[in-house]
């Protein structure tokens, strides 16, 4: 027989009690270090970076009260942050002494297990980010009150620990098969910007070299390197009001960086969030930007991505996009060309990356005879699309792992199944090896 089923999915057997976490944990909130606290040597400060593996540490040389020291072993809350990376339950591993920082709580189990404790949370987590935080876009927080009466179904002490032994092995099993799909996907990317490279670069297929070489490596006979400045105008974007964001309709799509992520897998960006009629665009003072332009970011950590997009229709494009049109040539060429050109090796000193027009037009550029652009182009495009296809099919895989893991977590801590006689083995049923 099961109880009522619990919110965030499950119904535990009758035998368990459910109570509010508040009855197995008390809740310590972090220190509030200034940063002027922070010293090179002493006690390491935990900062919520630091729940994600990261291990440059803050330091005071204060004697804080034991409330705010963290030892391995010990489970903590980060109950502000990230939705699916930085909120939620953490195990620390490290040995040592440490101070933990505010946003942070430690939660000090009172006769339950600590490890069982934690993955009865990771189950909970997804449905009190969803329905019990609050805060802006990308970050949110939950309230200790809000925290302390999460439901949570508790199964005799013995059981606990068989229950985190259980999904201790099993869920790293999953996450050793999710970094094999991550590495490969590196690698596939690897190779896919190691076919590009060879492309604008001197080889036996090429003829040989001539004595003109570029950024890239030596160029292939017949071929020049001009500067982009010298076969391209850029075109600045505009400010964008809000009043005049919103319309779905309009002449001209209005390209910001978050548009980018709009492409077709070769590139082509054809429309935009937001849509500005001719009327609009004229009262905006806005450049109209030409189909076969190739655009990138000109600012911030999007600049740093490498991305480049290619216009298939008049479009006006925001004050972070800058586009490149050049005078010949074939758009998808210089699009291919341009990825590999890393931005993050021009930008000005800064704390926030950026670049200007004229350090990209000092760019030499690569340029062959028009019929060998496109052969180029069609050569990259094949392989991008052998690439695109694999990497749908590695990142669904992924998705499978990350789904069936977090089901065998709830299932395994709301008494689904007996975990002394069951197998996890078949949570990836349908992942290759």
């Amino acid at each position: 027989m099961t109880t009522s089923r619990l919110p965030y999915g499950g119904s535990p057997p009758h035998s368990w009690a459910v109570v509010p976490l508040k009855y197995l944990t008390t809740l310590t909130n972090g220190y509030v270090f200034n940063a002027a606290d922070w010293i090179d040597a002493g006690t390491p400060i935990i900062r919520i970076e630091n729940l994600n593996g990261s291990r440059n540490f803050n330091h005071s040389g204060s004697m804080l009260p034991s409330r705010y020291r963290v030892k391995s072993g010990d489970l903590l809350f980060s109950w502000s942050g990230n939705p699916g990376t930085s909120f939620g339950p953490y195990l620390w591993s490290e040995p040592g002494d440490y101070y933990l920082n505010q946003h942070i709580f430690r939660m000090d189990v009172s006769g339950c297990d600590a490890r069982w404790l934690y993955w009865s949370l990771k189950a909970a987590t997804h449905w009190i980010e969803r329905e019990l935080t609050s805060g802006m876009i990308g970050m949110v927080h939950v309230t200790k009150e809000e925290l302390t009466a999460v439901p949570i179904p508790v199964p005799p002490l013995e059981l606990q620990r068989r229950i985190a032994n259980f999904l201790d092995a099993e869920t790293s099993r999953i996450d050793h098969m999710t970094r094999l799909r991550n590495e490969q996907l590196q690698l596939w990317n690897m190779r896919h910007q190691s076919i590009l490279h060879s492309q604008f670069v001197a080889s036996s297929a090429t003829g040989g070299a001539s004595q003109d070489s570029t950024w890239l490596g030596r160029l292939p006979l017949g071929w020049t390197a001009p500067t982009i400045g010298r076969i391209a105008r850029f075109t600045m974007g505009t400010t964008f009001p809000h009043n005049y964001q919103g319309r779905s309709q309009g002449e001209y799509p209005f390209i910001k960086v978050s548009d980018f992520q709009r492409a077709d897998w070769v590139g082509n960006l054809s429309t935009a969030e937001n849509w500005v009629s001719r009327d609009v665009a004229h009262t905006l003072r806005a450049r109209i930007v030409p189909a076969g332009s190739v655009l990138y970011a000109r600012v911030g950590a999007a600049l740093l991505l490498n991305r480049r997009r290619v216009t298939t229709r008049p479009s006006v494009i925001d004050d972070n996009v800058r586009a490149i049109t050049f005078a010949g040539g074939v758009p998808h060429y210089w699009r291919a060309l341009l990825s590999l050109l890393d931005m993050g090796q021009l930008v000005n000193p800064g704390p926030v990356p950026s670049i200007g027009e004229s350090q990209v037009a000092a760019v030499r550029v690569p340029t062959p005879p028009e019929v060998t652009q496109r052969e180029i182009a069609d050569r990259v495009e094949q392989h991008q699309r052998q690439l695109d296809q694999v990497t749908s099919a590695i990142q669904r895989q992924v998705n499978l792992l990350a789904e069936r893991r977090q089901a065998l977590i709830t299932a395994a801590v709301t008494g689904q199944f007996d975990v002394s006689t069951a197998s996890g083995r078949n949570v990836t049923d349908g992942v290759t090896a």
